[in-house]
């Protein structure tokens, strides 16, 4: 098989480079297109019920609403651990799945499971709230809204936090939510007056209905007038501080009593439960959290572009401070391993100027680098692998790998060309690669068959050691693809046939062994008998003497030279 698929190659060299290169292309294009991070998503299913009911306590929650939470998810697959806490009010059932358990599935089958149960709550329990845990990594962005001295309140912050910064950042595609901190959340408070109520002899039942059934609007029908239908309706929604104050609570007497008769309805902040705070004073702060699997580099580029646009809106003295972005963490740990793999790969190649002699091996040898880390690009996007800390890790240590079957090619067919000086260059290039496609094609098969067992990792070890192992089998596989069709092909059209009286080997090595012949010499001189001499250096060829002799010495050098 490897014989036949190298002679195709031969059979149309032109095709054969033009498929290579625009694979490499579409390669180099995927590369880019991969999901980046710091590290490979390490994040467990995770999600949290949260049940409201303000009239129940911890252990009426526990007994009534977690317990049968609990009962409820424990029989999902894939449930890990199931941990349950209750207060004054509210309740909350923290559902974990295994590492390896689909995420969307998990909580499509979480939803499910609170709706069954929902019907079975007490009465005046909150309909359940499904969220998912976040840690650190998934917030990719946080920034602070500040005011100078005088332009704005807190309250007026929190307004543009929550009510124009927050919606235009949820349309921003891979944001999951923005959550908002500090400041003063703005409500309509109705601060009911118990004397002024018992003075007019108003229940607070009556406030309480007369609010709940004032800020609505309701449907009168349509009617028909000619050929024109009108619809009627009666729109009752609150708006203002003053239309909530004219809300009719009871009539006492042919007397409306107005809910602003009884209770004092301002503008409020709502009660806080936390502040964010630099050294100049209060600030608003906000936190951009990713959705599952998103790309932290896309997203935050993303939602630094609605920012500028926001800014431009923002009221005069308010300014948005940047405070964290993950996308920086990311490119500077990624620059980083980058750089290390491109300083690999210029070792690499001095190494191969350096050793092969011949600069258009050096430099065929060369080419295929970047090649293979390019069409190893198709099969990571393929298998759905990020570019993270860990695959850079892989493909610096395949740097090094990637070279050794077009060295081996290429060397072949240099040392047959200097044999056979006058034959077809055709000819004897594919002779030459088909001699060692066979040991080369199993000799990267050995290395590749070492990370193999990386894949069958699960869990967490699986997430973190799995991209490295995809990157070095990606970049070996796509090296051998070029060892057994481009090198060939192109080493037929590139290299020459050495001259008869040229060194087969370079200077360095030729130094080396004349180093070592003059050791041997010395050695063998200066040993009477009973030594062993194994030059192991020289493979395939072994030399053994014993009883090494002045005479014997002689011999060796001459066979060495």
């Amino acid at each position: 098989m490897i014989n036949r698929i190298m002679t195709a190659a031969f059979a149309r060299p032109a095709f054969t480079i033009l498929v290579v290169l625009i694979a490499a292309g579409f390669g180099a294009v995927s590369f880019q297109q991969l999901r980046r991070d710091v590290f490979p998503d390490l994040s467990a299913p995770v999600f949290n019920v949260i049940v409201q009911n303000a009239a129940m306590g911890a252990e009426e929650l526990e007994a009534s609403v977690a317990i049968p939470m609990e009962t409820a998810l424990a029989g999902l697959p894939d449930v890990r651990r199931i941990r349950s806490s209750s207060q004054l009010g509210v309740s909350q059932v923290t559902v974990e799945f295994e590492p390896d358990a689909d995420y969307y599935r998990s909580r499509q089958l979480v939803a499910e499971r609170i709706g069954q149960v929902a019907t079975q709550l007490p009465p005046g329990t909150d309909a359940p709230l499904l969220s998912s845990l976040t840690g650190r990594l998934n917030e990719i962005l946080e920034f602070t809204l500040e005011a100078q001295s005088g332009a704005v309140d807190l309250m007026t912050l929190r307004d543009l936090a929550e009510f124009e910064i927050n919606k235009r950042l949820l349309a921003v595609p891979g944001v999951a939510a923005v959550e908002r901190l500090g400041g003063y959340l703005r409500q309509f408070q109705i601060q009911v007056d118990p004397t002024r109520l018992a003075a007019r002899n108003v229940t607070l039942d009556e406030v309480l209905h007369a609010v709940e059934n004032a800020n609505v609007n309701a449907s009168g029908g349509f009617v028909t007038q000619g050929g024109t239908e009108w619809a009627v309706r009666a729109v009752g929604r609150v708006e203002t501080i003053e239309d909530l104050r004219m809300t009719v609570v009871a009539v006492k007497e042919r007397v409306p009593v107005m809910l602003g008769d009884i209770a004092d309805v301002v503008e409020a902040p709502a009660v806080r439960r936390g502040v964010a705070h630099r050294l100049a004073g209060e600030v608003v702060s906000c936190r951009v959290v990713k959705q599952f699997g998103a790309d932290t580099v896309t997203v935050a580029a993303a939602v630094r572009a609605a920012i500028d646009e926001i800014n431009r809106t923002l009221p005069k003295g308010v300014t948005l401070r940047m405070v964290y972005d993950q996308s920086d963490l990311v490119g500077s740990a990624l620059g980083g391993v980058s750089r290390a793999i491109l300083i690999g790969a210029g070792l690499v190649v001095i190494v191969l100027f350096v050793l092969l002699g011949n600069w258009r091996a050096a430099l065929l040898v060369t080419f295929t680098l970047p090649l293979s880390l390019a069409l190893a690009g198709l099969l990571l996007r393929a298998g759905g692998i990020g570019i993270n800390t860990m695959t850079l890790g892989g493909l610096a240590i395949a740097v090094g790998l990637l070279v050794d079957a077009a060295i081996i090619v290429t060397e072949n067919i240099v040392h047959h060309l200097q044999q056979r000086p006058q034959a077809s260059r055709r000819e004897v290039a594919l002779h030459a690669a088909q001699q060692v496609g066979r040991p080369i094609f199993f000799a990267t098969l050995i290395v590749v068959a070492v990370f193999v067992p990386l894949f069958a990792m699960t869990g967490i070890e699986g997430r973190m050691y799995r991209p490295l192992a995809a990157a070095v089998v990606s970049a070996l596989a796509a090296s051998l693809v070029l060892a057994l069709t481009l090198v060939p092909v192109a080493a037929a059209m590139l290299l020459r046939a050495p001259r008869p009286d040229a060194e087969e080997d370079v200077w360095l090595v030729r130094r080396l062994k004349r180093s070592q012949l003059v050791m041997l010499h010395s050695r063998a001189v200066t040993s009477g008998h009973g030594k062993e001499w194994n030059l192991s250096l020289y493979t395939p060829v072994i030399v053994k003497y014993r009883d090494a002799k002045t005479d014997q010495s002689i011999r060796l050098e001459d066979l060495l030279r």
